[in-house]
């Protein structure tokens, strides 16, 4: 009789009632193991493995090549590797279920009355045949499917990327670098502002290249004797490669030492010390930035390979008056500094009357002096209009000539369309820098285009990583969209680059009663800021303590801290304020009409006067048409509250527009107007708004004469 396999024989068992005792039940499955093992043996899946694993090694290395090649997206050799893992069980089990293909029978076999099975431990030659075919045709199916999406994006999805393109698309070859700040080892100390002029060349100059993308320089600043190690700074602020170097300066001669770095490895790629003759100053500055061009295969435009930069004047004397201006421009944005700026920038062009890029700076701050309410003036608007004719006489088409004349249309005309056009004439000598985007993103804010403000103040973020400012941008762009966990994300990140700034604090303390109307926790905020906040730095602090305490109902507390206020005006970025008009409000929560009426009027006769000089002035209106109402003159405030909407509505001004709506309501409750006011405050709460928030309006006294009508607890509920 012929031996009994396996399965053979557990059917004799069941027939013959053998018992099932614990070590027959091992044997068993030890049995049913081996023969497991001998199929897969028998059916070359172990062939099958090693073949699919070094065939798909070869492909995911030609998937490599080609993304890098060709330009496919970051997702694709990912991909692959999916298709070629799914097609691995599909291959293996086909396999494991081949029986092979029935051979014919040969009349010399002696085994032609057994069962037609193959002989263990061997594969015929077709079986092996099939192996391969298996084994290579799972991979190349799983290739070809990888290669149809491959084909079909190249065709039709870079098309699309292609017609949208745009200023911020990046080729895949862009090299991200952050020039550190440059020591100055010169004997005279004074001579940091030298050092720092050379590394904002040396940054401007990099910037312009295509192909590179260089770091701001507000962002590497923080940097300066931080102690921190290269590849730290190269993780922090993103980027591949670290410039660093040191400048010295001594009689007629400048040494200047720099040195390439890997970010991430901490590897030196090349250092190289550039010593001239003081006349050669701008010769070392193209050499730097020749080098680190070639170093990192950026290719240079024609024009590049002409001179990566030249000097904008031929006088060093002028030159190290304009660095010096620069120096002071970028200190802070007091208006000390402001104006001793401008005093250098004067004395460059006095020596070489045809630096263009003096006269451009000064353009500059006028504009900047205007914007954050120095000097309102018709002649400062005047001095920042002649400064750029005549960059422009000097130099047309120079980009930095209208990129300052897009600021003085956004800080001065409020022209957002002629802003936008001088910006993109500038964008393309410019190279990819911060200040594009941040520009672009202010006139989307207040065109009220708050999401796409958003996207270029990310952008410009992107590029100068260490702005506490440019984050708090945001947040402030996403309290107005009542995004509040997005807010709350950026306001963090802004203190977190800087603890001692006063205005993340009062701003991220304002957010907080918007989203909750918790004002004890915004006292702790402006507490924290009083703690590490210069009163220089901070021109608002009593004025924005005194608005806390009135909400809070503490008329006594907003009277010391305006007790505590210098001078009769609050100034703060768009103009100043009476410190009279905070007074009267604290004077009427205490119900004394006799002391309020008397500071109202100090106050109505100090806007009188600031608006013989400003008549269209929107703030100096707002402010009068309050201390017009608390006097009694309803007529004459709410012509002057509708007066500063029209000279400042949401079309000009989609950010600020609201405050201006909600004095009109402010105005029309003093004034008994109620159905008039409750309008407002709903077209308030209906619109993107960082002035009023449900609820604020549940606990802010102003709206107390309100409590009890219907309509306005309709509001309360919405």
């Amino acid at each position: 009789p012929s031996p009994l396999r396996p399965a053979s024989l557990v059917r004799h068992m069941v027939r013959c009632d053998v018992p099932f005792t614990a070590s027959g039940i091992l044997g068993n499955s030890m049995n049913r193991l081996k023969r497991i093992i001998r199929e897969v043996h028998r059916r070359s899946v172990w062939q099958v493995l090693g073949i699919y694993a070094f065939g798909s090694w070869i492909a995911l290395q030609v998937v490599e090549t080609l993304s890098e090649t060709v330009g496919l997206p970051e997702w694709f050799p990912p991909f692959a590797v999916a298709l070629l893992i799914i097609g691995l069980p599909i291959v293996v089990a086909t396999a494991f279920v081949q029986e092979g293909i029935p051979q014919p029978a040969r009349p010399h076999q002696v085994e032609d009355a057994l069962p037609a099975t193959p002989r263990e431990g061997k594969a015929s030659p077709a079986h092996g045949l099939l192996t391969w075919r298996f084994a290579i045709g799972g991979g190349v199916l799983a290739f070809a499917l990888w290669g149809v999406v491959a084909a079909g994006w190249l065709i039709f999805g870079r098309g699309d990327r292609a017609a949208q393109g745009g200023p911020t698309d990046q080729p895949a070859s862009v090299v991200t670098i952050a020039v550190l700040p440059f020591e100055t080892l010169s004997p005279d100390q004074d001579d940091q502002y030298f050092a720092d002029g050379i590394h904002e060349e040396i940054i401007s100059r990099l910037a312009g290249l295509e192909g590179l993308r260089v770091i701001s320089r507000t962002s590497v600043l923080t940097y300066r004797g931080s102690g921190k190690d290269v590849p730290t700074i190269a993780d922090e602020l993103g980027v591949g490669f670290i410039l660093a170097g040191t400048v010295r300066r001594q009689q007629e001669r400048v040494r200047v030492s720099a040195a390439l770095i890997e970010g991430e490895s901490d590897n030196l790629i090349w250092s190289e010390v550039f010593e001239r003759e003081w006349e050669d100053l701008f010769a070392i500055q193209d050499e730097v930035g020749r080098r680190v061009a070639g170093s990192l295969d950026v290719r240079l435009t024609p024009e590049q390979q002409v001179g990566i930069g030249t000097g904008a004047t031929e006088d060093l004397v002028a030159y190290d008056h304009y660095l010096r201006g620069r120096d002071l421009e970028t200190r802070s944005r007091q208006e000390p500094d402001f104006l001793a700026s401008l005093a250098a920038y004067g004395r460059a062009v006095e020596v070489d009357p045809g630096f263009a890029l003096a006269h451009v700076r000064m353009a500059t701050v006028h504009s900047r002096v205007y914007w954050f309410g120095f000097d309102r003036s018709s002649e400062r608007v005047a001095m920042a209009r002649r400064a750029l004719d005549r960059a422009f006489e000097l130099a047309p088409g120079l980009p930095e000539a209208h990129l300052a004349s897009a600021w003085h249309f956004y800080q001065v005309e409020r022209d957002y369309e002629a802003a936008l056009a001088e910006l993109e004439l500038a964008s393309p000598g410019l190279g990819e820098r911060a200040e594009y985007y941040l520009l672009r993103a202010a006139i989307a804010r207040r065109q009220g285009r708050m999401e796409d403000a958003i996207t270029d103040f990310g952008r410009s973020l992107e590029l100068n990583p260490r702005s506490a400012e440019l984050a708090m941008d945001i947040a402030n762009t996403y309290v107005a969209l009542q995004r509040h966990e997005d807010a709350e994300q950026y306001f963090r990140r802004s203190l977190d680059i800087n603890p001692r700034g006063p205005s993340p604090y009062w701003w991220k303390a304002w957010h907080h009663i918007l989203w909750t109307g918790d004002l004890d926790g915004a006292r702790r905020l402006l507490s924290q800021a009083d703690s590490v906040a210069e009163r220089d730095a901070w021109r608002t602090r009593d004025w924005d303590w005194a608005r806390l305490e009135l909400l809070a109902r503490d008329p006594q507390a907003a009277l010391d801290r305006m007790g505590a206020a210098d001078g009769d005006w609050i100034q703060f970025q768009y103009g100043e304020v009476p410190r009279s008009l905070m007074v009267g409000e604290a004077y009427v929560q205490m119900g004394d009409t006799v002391r309020s009426r008397a500071h109202f009027e100090e106050a109505r006769g100090l806007l009188v006067q600031d608006r013989a000089a400003r008549p269209d002035d929107g703030w100096i209106l707002r402010d009068l048409s309050l201390a017009e109402a608390r006097l009694g003159n309803g007529s004459e405030a709410v012509r002057l509250a509708r007066r500063a909407m029209e000279v400042l509505p949401a079309a000009r001004d989609a950010l600020l527009a609201p405050d201006f709506r909600r004095n009109l309501a402010t105005v029309y409750v003093i004034v008994g107007r109620h159905e008039d006011a409750i309008e407002e405050l709903r077209r308030l709460l209906e619109a993107p708004s960082r002035a009023l928030s449900l609820p604020l309006l549940r606990i802010d006294p102003t709206w107390d004469p309100l409590r009890g009508d219907p309509r306005f607890s309709e509001l309360l509920v919405a």
